[in-house]
């Protein structure tokens, strides 16, 4: 075998030289110029540009122009900014910054702004977790990563619309699908409305006519009586009449009583008296946070255990990672929001919302005064105490909410207080918001 493969090998044909493919001498040539081109491009601009100032860079203003992708989406999904806050700082930074690097040949602010706002809709409509994580689903940006391609893959440039036109579509899908949606309930809660009515109507009619009925035979019942009477026994008659109708009066009023009653128990009444929107309708308690994690779908996110007063803790998710160290969160007094609805962020329940002073830069969480135990009640003079079993005004009352100059809590100008211990304070943030 081995003679015979030597064999082979002198046998077979010696291979032919490659010969120079003149396309690739041609690319060589082409880059070799250019490289010229650029080292005499760069030489003249350094001659031109030597003796110019440098200029400083303005510093960032808003924080968010600083977070990472992944980042913006978690505080948007969470609801803790807004998508048209986040476009608002990127275009502050962008005007800013332009006239140093002329770096922006066209922009489309406005258009931003408004499909900003188409984002803020969506998320406003999607009441449930899994309608919040079908529209974050989606990509670019709310599905995280955010590539190269997709952020410049529009009409006109050299990458295709494909995957940014798809994601638009999927948008505006789901966007009409939560319309609906919203159409198809409010007709079908006017048109519940529109069957009580009409039951409420139908049983109110049932017992005016009981009512006429009763009456009447009363009275003819009464009249026959007294038609056949004797005249020498028409004390006595007249005595039993009386009785009999007594009688009868009482049975049928006791009837129509226990009607009324179980109408009354079978079809709700409206109310028509409307609870004021002010701070009386929050549910707002001192809390002790016993203990703190990070949460651990969400990097942003703590998940905190707070006693409340009551038989067991709450489970309560923040996203206080970037503000607030882990080590300070256990074992610390803080005001909690009790009657918001509970609800699941990225998968962990939240029973209850911290309350925070914040801005832009910072957010600090509200201290309640020394001497207060988990269970006290916050409360503002002139306000009468009656929260809501579930809110659902949280975000007109919050317009109200801020710190004044000497840090306290307050509602309106007035300040927040737990009865007979003092004053809800910030440590340092003033003239902010509370949420």
């Amino acid at each position: 075998e081995k003679r015979e493969k030597g064999i082979s090998k002198k046998s077979s044909p010696s291979k032919k030289p490659k010969t120079p493919n003149p396309c690739n001498c041609l690319s060589y040539v082409k880059s070799f110029f250019r490289i010229i081109y650029d080292f005499i491009v760069s030489f003249i601009f350094y001659f031109i540009y030597k003796n110019t100032p440098s200029k400083i860079l303005p510093p960032v203003e808003d924080l968010l122009v600083l977070d990472s992708c992944t980042t913006l989406v978690n505080k948007i999904k969470n609801k803790e900014v807004a998508c048209r806050h986040v476009v608002e700082c990127f275009i502050k930074r962008i005007e800013q910054m332009n006239p140093i690097l002329n770096a922006v040949v066209d922009t489309r602010f406005d258009k931003a702004l408004a499909e900003a706002d188409e984002y803020d809709k969506l998320i406003e409509l999607a009441d449930t977790e899994d309608k919040i994580n079908l529209i974050f689903d989606g990509k670019p940006l709310f599905g995280i990563p955010f590539t190269y391609k997709e952020s410049i893959g529009a009409k006109g440039m050299a990458f295709k619309l494909d995957d940014i036109s798809g994601d638009l579509c999927f948008l505006k899908r789901l966007q009409n699908d939560l319309a609906n949606n919203y159409n198809q309930d409010i007709e079908r809660l006017k048109l519940e409305q529109e069957s009580l009515k009409a039951q409420v109507e139908t049983e109110l009619a049932k017992l005016k006519k009981g009512n006429i009925q009763i009456e009447s035979g009363i009275k003819v019942e009464g009249k026959s009586s007294i038609d056949n009477i004797n005249n020498e026994n028409i004390l006595t008659v007249k005595t039993s009449a009386n009785d009999n109708t007594d009688v009868k009066k009482n049975n049928q009023a006791s009837k129509t009583e226990k009607k009324q009653k179980k109408n009354n128990a079978a079809v709700p009444v409206k109310s028509t008296v409307t609870t004021p929107v002010d701070f009386g309708r929050l549910d707002l308690r001192v809390g002790k946070i016993l203990s703190a994690s990070k949460h651990p779908n969400a990097d942003a996110l703590y998940v905190e255990t707070i006693d409340v007063g009551e038989e067991k803790p709450r489970n309560v998710v923040s996203g206080l990672v970037k503000f607030v160290p882990l080590e300070e969160m256990s074992n610390r007094m803080v005001i909690l929001l009790c009657n918001l609805k509970p609800s699941k962020i990225r998968s962990v329940l939240s029973e209850a919302m911290l309350m925070c002073a914040s801005s832009p830069e910072k957010v600090e969480i509200l201290e309640p005064p020394p001497g207060s135990v988990p269970g006290d009640y916050i409360n503002v003079d002139g306000y009468t105490r009656s929260p809501d079993k579930v809110l659902k005004v949280f975000e007109e009352i919050a317009l109200d909410l801020k710190t004044d100059e000497n840090l306290q809590a307050t509602y309106k100008g007035i300040p927040w207080v737990v009865a007979d211990k003092g004053i809800v304070v910030a440590k340092s943030l003033k003239n902010v918001k509370i949420k």
